[in-house]
């Protein structure tokens, strides 16, 4: 048969399948792969042989050949048990390790079910291993199923199942099976599943307690997972969740997951109403809140877990406000978020709790975060959610004032108008939002329709209708609206509140009655920082008690800190105090923490303090900071032109200006500033065009009249060192012309005064035939005659009218030593142009002058000294008048000279006056050796103090001094003590004495016309130390 197996017979292929089962029962498993082996090389579609090889190679750890001979075995007879049987066993041996052997398990399990039908242990065997393929699978449906098979096979018809524990077991793991599922998985029919499960394992006796609750926390959130998916409100879900919650309290008073989920339901029934509420009326009924939450307090130690801990400070923070204290509702809130920041719930409440609080700038961040996570939040209030957080961030906009806030707002509160415009407290907002912005026609259109939706008499219409009249200014109507709304809610404390705004701002109202009106706003709204603001202002305006005010305007910053009225206020008061410092440190503050844009008061009112204190690069920056919310403020680019101008930034402070006057051409101070500056760059003749320009808006605007006056003596003195004489003529008169009228407008100025007279003088040194300036006739003394007529004077007489205008800023400031100092350089230069006009018979003049003149000279000269002592040129200006021949006072002159070099040592003006002197007095030798030692000092003066000598005779300049090289040293030591009047040794030959002659005979007669040259000369120089005085 080995040789030739064909010719087996059927006979002996039975005899081999009887020795492997024989093998089989002897577990001798090799034994049956070789008899196996024996068949299949006679019959492979064998299908007992496939069976007994299935299991033997199943046996001796093939199991992927054991899978091929079932598989085999049931294509050859699919309606045999032993196969499939066989293949079941295999999948109990060696679990499925991929889909296809899951769903080939699957298939051999249900086949064994219809062959163990009658047989319940088995039965309910097959059905738990084919339970656990499908939920491996995932197959939700088909494992609920087989559970509901398996548990059917321990119920007889209508009798109560005897075994009750396995009973209990499988109805727990059949709960806690669909508990673990996804809410999107559970259908109706699963669901209806779950619940029976759990009433099934709570009625179980054969289930622990602990076993039931714990599947009892978890029916309670899924249930929540399931309610909070729903897109509307399931209110039948909704209760069998609070009765399950209150059933597990009751079972256990400190379970957290039925607390806490029963707790997200009170907050979100609590929040969907809040919102339709004014801020301030901000009441919940905290009577369940306590008890709910008592077991769950933070303070409760064990009984506060993690997890739930967040939601507890939501709670508390619900409870305080109830009780009314509502700063510790806002740390508790504050605390709920950061413990539980997913709660979209959490952020609404303190969206609330803040705007009570006015805390606006946190509001906003608030409300921005929720919506970021309003996805989170249970559906059926997503939406509202959403909306009731858009419209507190609305609200904080408003709340900040800000025109940037203003438009944010307007944008929300438009797009939930278009989506809840039922919604009076929506319109509400809205109404104030265009208030705010100054749309009074568009409000009252929405007042209107909130009229005709609401009625005319209920409380919101009433409170709108009178803001509207407050807009409008129609006090009478606003101040009968808001006591009608308050008789129908007393305790409402905006009506109160808009109630005494109405009393303030009515001209002529009662603010004693304002402010017992805001005293009472007050206690019902404490956190309110515009009603102690206004509070703040009828201590400042009324009482007059700024202290107090302080006190005031302080607590509305402490209250809202972003205020910026308040902020201002504040600030303005203490600087009134004093307290500048106090006042710099509350605009700072309140700048940090508004946004640039809207903080434009406290950056001007601190650069005003910076550029007070010096600080002008500081004050320019804040300035620029206040200039970038508001680039049409003109005020802002004045007050930065005006810094940029303090720190010496001309061009800078230039287009500074020039942009003020681009927004309001009028702005005459910004025109003046424009001219000024110009002036001071040297640009006279666009600043006298700017200053034109200034009085074609204002004719009588005295600064620009003395600054066109001004800058015409300028271009005068300018056109002299030019040599331009009757160009310098034209511009006095132009000047005299200005600032005559400027004086005639304000007499009391000393300064146009001061300007009338260097007007005069600056022609001293012109021509007589040239030097006939127009003048007008009220500097001649006709008053009767207009001032705009003029007549063309002489020199004289113009020197004359200098001395006058000097005379009368004397009068205004008698103790200037300035003016003094001009005037005698003004009477100076009269004495040198006196003609004899108005003199008697000529007696008394010399040299071309009038003694009187110089002598007046003379006594303005000393008072100038007397009160300045120290200013050198005064002492200057005393010398050269006492050196005139009509004076003749050599002494006092010397004097002079040697006292303006003590108090200014290099002082080559007076060295050259006194060297001049000497010169002019024949001390020749003198004159030749004063300007050696200051040379080197001024080498810029070098030729011009040089001159006394050049105009020496070279003979006895080479005879009795050498000139001094850069090495030499000073040929002669000398100082002005040892020549000052009473210091024992004076050299002015006295009448008795007989003069010694410095030059010889000979070389007198070889230069008698050089010596003539020197003193016609030595008058010269004079007269060139004179014009260098700054007058």
């Amino acid at each position: 048969i080995r040789e030739f197996p064909f010719l087996m017979a059927a006979k002996e292929i039975r005899a081999r399948l009887k020795a492997a089962k024989a093998a089989v029962g002897k577990k001798d498993f090799h034994e049956v792969r070789k008899l196996c082996q024996e068949v299949f090389s006679v019959d492979e579609s064998n299908y007992t042989a496939h069976v007994f090889a299935g299991l033997a190679e199943l046996e001796l750890g093939q199991p992927r050949e054991a899978g091929h001979h079932y598989r085999t075995a049931i294509g050859l007879q699919p309606g045999e048990q032993l196969a499939w049987k066989g293949l079941a066993d295999f999948y109990d041996k060696h679990a499925p390790s991929n889909r296809g052997e899951r769903e080939e398990a699957v298939e051999a399990y249900q086949k064994l079910l219809t062959f163990v039908q009658s047989d319940p242990p088995k039965l309910r065997s097959t059905l738990k291993k084919l339970t656990d393929v499908h939920k491996t699978l995932g197959n939700c449906s088909q494992a609920v199923a087989c559970y509901s098979h398996l548990l059917a096979t321990y119920h007889h018809g209508d009798a109560p199942p005897t075994d009750t524990e396995p009973l209990g077991e499988l109805w727990v793991e059949v709960t806690e099976y669909l508990l673990e599922q996804e809410p999107a998985v559970l259908t109706e029919d699963t669901w209806e599943m779950l619940e029976r499960g759990l009433a099934a394992v709570v009625e179980s006796p054969a289930v622990s307690e602990s076993v039931k609750r714990d599947v009892r926390a978890k029916y309670i959130q899924k249930t929540f997972d399931k309610f909070t998916h729903h897109s509307t409100r399931d209110g039948q879900l909704e209760e069998r969740l609070r009765k399950e919650c209150h059933a597990l309290i009751g079972q256990d008073p400190t379970h957290l997951s039925s607390l806490v989920v029963l707790a997200r339901l009170t907050l979100i029934d609590t929040l969907i109403e809040l919102p339709k509420m004014e801020s301030h009326s901000f009441r919940v009924e905290g009577s369940q809140w306590p008890s709910l939450f008592r077991s769950l307090s933070p303070e409760g130690g064990e009984g506060a877990g993690a997890g739930a801990s967040g939601l507890v400070c939501l709670g508390q923070a619900i409870v305080c406000g109830g009780e009314g204290r509502w700063k510790d509702a806002g740390e508790m809130v504050i605390r709920g978020v950061s413990l539980s920041p997913e709660l979209t719930e959490g952020w609404l409440l303190a969206t609330l709790i803040h705007l009570h609080l006015c805390d606006f700038p946190a509001a906003q961040q608030e409300a921005i975060h929720g919506l970021t996570i309003v996805d989170k939040a249970p559906a059926f209030v997503r939406k509202e959610f959403e909306n009731q957080l858009k419209l507190c961030l609305a609200q904080a906009y408003l709340g900040v004032k800000g025109k940037d806030s203003i438009e944010k707002a307007l944008t929300l509160l438009n797009e939930l108008f278009q989506v809840t415009s039922h919604e009076s407290h929506v319109t509400t907002q809205l109404v104030r939002a265009h208030l705010l912005q100054g749309n009074v026609s568009r409000a009252e259109e929405l007042v209107k329709g909130l009229q005709a939706k609401c009625g005319s008499g209920s409380h919101a219409v009433l409170g709108l209708e009178g803001e509207l009249s407050l807009a409008q200014r129609d006090y009478q109507k606003a101040l009968e609206l808001f006591t009608s709304a308050l008789e129908s809610q007393p305790t409402c404390a905006d009506c109160h509140f808009a109630r005494g705004r109405v009393l303030w701002e009515t001209p002529g109202g009662d603010r004693v009655q304002a402010y017992s009106v805001f005293l009472q706003a007050a206690k019902l709204h404490p956190f309110n920082p515009d009603i102690f603001l206004h509070i703040g202002h009828y201590q400042k305006l009324v009482t007059k008690d700024l202290r107090r005010a302080v006190k005031c305007y302080q607590k509305a910053t402490e209250l809202q800190p972003s205020h910026m009225e308040a902020a201002v206020a504040l600030g303005d008061a203490l600087f009134t105090l004093g307290d500048e410092e106090a006042a710099f440190k509350v605009y700072t503050r309140v700048a940090s923490v508004v946004p640039q844009a809207e903080a434009k008061q406290a950056w001007v009112r601190m650069g005003l303090y910076q550029r007070k204190s010096g600080l002008y690069s500081e004050a320019i920056k804040s300035f620029q900071n206040a200039l970038a919310a508001n680039l049409s403020d003109r005020h802002c680019w004045e007050c930065l032109g005006e810094a940029y101008l303090a720190r010496g930034s001309h061009n800078s402070a230039l287009r500074a200006f020039a942009k003020a006057v681009e927004l309001d051409p009028r702005s005459l101070y910004c025109l003046y500033q424009i001219a000024s500056i110009k002036q001071v760059l040297g640009q006279l003749k666009e600043a006298v065009s700017e200053y034109t320009a200034v009085l074609e808006l204002e004719p009588s605007y005295v600064p620009a009249l003395k600054g066109r006056g001004e800058n015409h003596l300028l271009l005068a003195r300018l056109a002299l060192r030019e040599n331009f004489d009757g160009r310098a003529v034209d511009h006095v008169s132009l000047a005299l012309s200005d600032l005559t009228r400027a004086a005639g407008l304000r007499p009391q100025f000393t300064c146009l005064w001061k300007l009338i007279g260097d007007c005069c003088v600056a022609l001293c040194d012109v021509a007589p035939q040239v030097a006939r300036p127009s003048v007008p006739k009220v500097l001649r003394g006709q008053s009767t005659s207009s001032s705009l007529e003029c007549d063309v004077i002489e020199k004289r007489e113009l020197l004359l009218i200098g001395c006058r205008a000097y005379g009368r800023a004397l009068q205004l400031s008698p103790d200037s030593a300035f003016l003094w100092h001009d005037l005698a350089a003004s009477y100076y230069h009269l004495g040198k142009s006196g003609s004899g006009a108005g003199r008697a018979g000529g007696a008394g003049r010399a040299g071309g002058g009038t003694v009187e003149d110089f002598h007046t000279a003379l006594n303005a000269a000393k008072k100038a000294v007397s009160l300045q002592t120290q200013d050198p040129t005064h002492w200057n200006m005393l010398g050269i008048i006492a050196a005139r021949p009509e004076v003749d006072n050599s002494a006092l002159a010397q004097h002079a000279f040697i006292m303006s070099i003590q108090v200014e040592s290099n002082n080559v003006v007076a060295w050259a006056n006194l060297g001049t002197l000497y010169m002019k007095h024949g001390n020749i030798k003198l004159t030749a050796s004063l300007p050696v030692s200051t040379a080197k000092k001024s080498q810029q003066w070098r030729l011009r103090m040089r001159l006394p000598q050049l105009l020496i005779p070279t003979p006895f300049f080479s005879r009795a001094i050498s000139w001094p090289t850069r090495r030499s040293a000073t040929p002669s030591r000398w100082s002005p003590a040892s020549c000052r009047p009473g210091s024992g040794r004076p050299w002015w030959p006295r009448a008795s004495d007989t003069p010694t002659p410095w030059i010889s005979s000979d070389t007198a007669r070889s230069w008698p016309t050089i010596l003539r040259a020197a003193l016609a000369t030595a008058t010269g120089c004079a007269t060139l130390s004179a014009q260098l005085i700054p007058s």
